[in-house]
């Protein structure tokens, strides 16, 4: 109990606090747009190969412009960039679902929508998650990134409550016009938000220059670029199993989209499950063994997936699920942020959203697979990479950090 105590002590910092809400707005936003999607693109298509193809989509933008998101994060105040970011985000969810309500969406379009929201999402995520480190003194800065979580677990949890409702009784369009209500919310509290003290370099170079400095950094660290190396395999083998999770519910199981919409909120109650787990056991020097347990846990979880035989034992895997994949996430993001330097903050986290696309790029993998066999196949096929792969990667991460977590508390 006292280590919660601690934990949600961070809200004592007043933009902290202002931060937190106006993501918390914005993180049902981000919720709803995907789960929006990819459930508009099962209506369109019934195709496994489409939706891992909308989840790339997203993602592609990432390759090409998240390390100069990087750069573009360490240059500029970070706050006025995502109030831009998200401005923008709202006026794409209304753009969709105008063209839903007119009857004229189709998949081309929800691609290229999907394109541009990401190629803001390239720049977006690097300076919001760079910004987190400035709102709080750096002893609390592990603490202020498990709250920050709390955001998606709790996300994960609202959602679903609301999803399949106004899906099925107002249409999917509404649940667009939500979405971009919610960004405006998010753009309205970060207007009221102080001035954050950012350190910007005073040194005066050229961006491909400030991105080859990033590059090496993470290079020649000895634990960051294998601490992102792992979170990249977990995404794509891992937690990219979610992306059939529509193909699943609706084909597989014949559920539909409550059966969705309840797999949805099993993954958001597992997510603030272990959430409330690592606030509980937030000790630092834990994280090694936690963070590996997590990834072959990822991997037997997916597995056993792929024999659930209906959805009751499918919500109850996915709620475990949900678990171990926060508690990867929360402890991989963790140690980064802990680890950085302060000047190249806004390089590496650009450079580590790499590790959140993979999720993407492994939902193409994975649809790929499921649209040849069965999404049962994909998921097993998924689940035994998972548990070798990112299972030897994560163990030698262990091997890497173990010596230095009692000097990050």
């Amino acid at each position: 109990m006292k280590n919660f105590i601690s934990v949600i002590s961070i809200f004592k910092h007043k933009s902290y606090t202002i931060f937190w809400i106006g993501n918390a707005f914005s993180n049902l936003g981000i919720w709803a747009l995907g789960a929006g999607r990819s459930w508009l693109m099962q209506e369109l298509t019934n195709s496994p190969f489409m939706l891992g193809l909308l989840a790339l989509s997203g993602s592609i933008p990432l390759l090409f412009f998240s390390v100069f998101g990087g750069v573009v994060a360490d240059r500029v105040d970070r706050l006025k960039l995502v109030t831009f970011t998200r401005g923008c985000f709202a006026f794409f969810a209304f753009i969709t679902g105008f063209l839903i309500f007119q009857d004229y969406i189709n998949p081309l379009q929800l691609i290229i929508i999907t394109l541009c929201t990401g190629t803001l999402m390239a720049f977006d995520i690097p300076s919001r998650a760079a910004i987190v480190p400035n709102l709080v003194p750096k002893s609390e800065v592990p603490n202020a990134i498990l709250v920050y979580s709390f955001m998606f677990s709790g996300a994960g949890l609202i959602g679903p409550a609301y999803f399949a409702p106004v899906v099925k009784y107002f249409g999917i369009e509404t649940l667009f016009l939500l979405v971009g209500i919610s960004y405006v919310l998010t753009v309205i509290m970060f207007l009221v938000m102080p001035n954050i003290k950012q350190n910007f370099s005073s040194e005066k170079s050229s961006i491909l220059s400030d991105l080859i400095d990033g590059i090496f950094y993470i290079l020649n660290h000895r634990v960051i670029g294998w601490v992102m190396f792992s979170g990249l395999l977990v995404g794509i083998f891992g937690t990219s199993y979610s992306t059939l999770l529509p193909t699943f519910s609706d084909l597989t199981l014949g559920t539909g989209v409550y059966g969705y919409s309840y797999m949805l909120f099993s993954a958001g109650l597992g997510g603030l499950l272990g959430t409330v787990f690592l606030s509980f056991y937030s000790k630092v020097r834990l994280f090694g063994i936690i963070h590996t347990n997590s990834a072959l846990l990822i991997g037997f979880g997916i597995l056993a997936l792929s024999y659930a035989p209906d959805i009751n034992f499918s919500l109850v895997l996915i709620g475990f699920l949900g678990i171990v994949g926060m508690s990867f996430g929360v402890v991989n993001n963790t140690l980064t942020q802990s680890l950085v330097d302060e000047k190249f903050r806004g390089r590496v986290m650009s450079l580590y959203q790499l590790t959140w696309a993979g999720t993407s790029f492994g939902g193409l993998l994975i649809g790929s697979v499921a649209e040849h066999t069965t999404v049962r196949d994909a998921f097993a096929f998924n689940g035994i990479i998972t548990i070798i792969f990112c299972g030897l990667i994560s163990f030698y991460v262990y091997k890497k950090v173990k010596p230095i977590l009692p000097s990050l508390e």
